[in-house]
C-alpha cells in the first residue's frame, strides 16, 4: 500500500471508529486486526470503483476496452507480417540490451531470448480474455458521465456498513445469533445458520438509511459526509457532496437497475 493510500486508509478507519465504535472489535478474518480495518478497506475499494464492490451493472471503461482491443489486433497484424529474420533480430537485440553497440555479452550470462513470440502469446491470451469479457452485458453498459459514481459507490457501502453493524450490535446485546455471514452446508446446524442469516438480512433491510436531510444530516448523514471528506469526494466544482444528494443518486441507479431486470 503506497503512502497516500495508507494515509487515506487510516483516516477512513478513524471515521468509522468514531461513528461506529463497535467496529473496534477483533476481526474474524486473518488479514485484518479489527473489523474497522476490513470496513476501511471496503470503502477504499468502493472509492476506486472496484467492480466487485461497486459495479452497479455499468462499465466505466467501455471506450477504453474497445480501444485496447483495436490496438492488440493491430499489434498482432503487424507482428505476423514480420519476416523470420526480423523476429530473430528483435530477439538478438534483447540479448544485447544494455550493452554498447558492437559488444557481446559474457557467454555464461547469455540467456536465449524469444521476447517477441512470448509477448504475442500474452497478447493472444489478453485478446481471448477481452472476448470473454464481452459476454458480460455489464461491460457494454456505459456509466453515465454526469453521475458522481465515486459518491454513489461509497454511500452504498456506507449504507450497508451502518445498517449491518447496528443490527449486529442489537443481536449481540439481545443474545441472538445472527448466523454465519456465509452459512456452510456441511455444518450440522446449517438450517439454523440460514434461519439466523435470514433474520439478520431482514433486520438490516429495515434499518438501512434511505435518505438524509440536506442542511441537518443525522448520525448516518454525518458519517457519510465525514467519509466523503477524508476520501476527497467532491462535486464537479470541488464543493462538498451531501449525503442526501448521494442517497438520491443511489436510489435512482437502483431503480434503473430494477426496471431493466423487469
Amino acid at each position: 500500500m503506497n503512502q497516500g493510500r495508507a494515509k487515506n486508509f487510516e483516516a477512513v478507519k478513524a471515521v468509522i471508529e468514531r461513528h461506529l465504535p463497535m467496529t473496534c472489535r477483533s476481526a474474524d478474518a486473518q488479514m485484518y486486526d479489527t473489523v474497522s480495518d476490513s470496513l476501511a478497506d471496503i470503502l477504499g475499494r468502493a472509492n476506486h470503483l472496484d467492480v466487485h464492490f461497486s459495479g452497479f451493472g455499468v462499465s466505466h471503461d467501455v471506450e477504453e476496452i474497445e480501444q485496447l482491443r483495436r490496438h492488440l489486433s493491430a499489434i498482432q497484424q503487424v507482428a505476423s507480417s514480420l519476416s523470420p529474420s526480423t523476429v530473430q533480430d528483435i530477439c538478438h537485440a534483447d540479448w544485447y540490451r544494455g550493452l554498447p553497440y558492437g559488444e557481446f555479452p559474457n557467454l555464461k550470462d547469455l540467456k536465449y531470448s524469444s521476447i517477441l513470440p512470448e509477448v504475442l502469446v500474452h497478447i493472444e491470451q489478453l485478446s481471448l480474455a477481452l472476448n470473454e469479457l464481452e459476454k458480460n452485458p455489464t461491460s457494454k453498459q456505459r456509466a453515465g458521465k454526469k453521475r458522481n459514481w465515486r459518491a454513489i459507490a461509497v454511500v452504498a457501502k456506507c449504507q450497508k456498513i451502518w445498517s449491518e453493524e447496528h443490527v449486529l450490535e442489537e443481536f449481540r446485546n439481545s443474545g441472538r445469533n445472527p448466523g454465519r455471514l456465509y452459512p456452510m452446508i456441511w455444518h450440522e446446524d446449517y438450517e439454523e445458520q440460514v434461519k439466523g442469516r435470514r433474520e439478520f438480512d431482514e433486520a438490516v433491510s429495515l434499518l438501512k438509511p434511505k435518505s438524509a436531510h440536506n442542511d441537518a444530516p443525522g448520525p448516518f448523514g454525518r458519517f457519510v459526509e465525514d467519509v466523503f471528506e477524508v476520501l476527497g469526494i467532491t462535486g464537479p466544482r470541488g464543493e462538498p457532496v451531501r449525503a442526501a444528494s448521494a442517497l438520491r443518486s443511489l436510489a435512482e441507479v437502483e431503480r434503473k437497475q430494477q426496471n431493466e431486470k423487469e
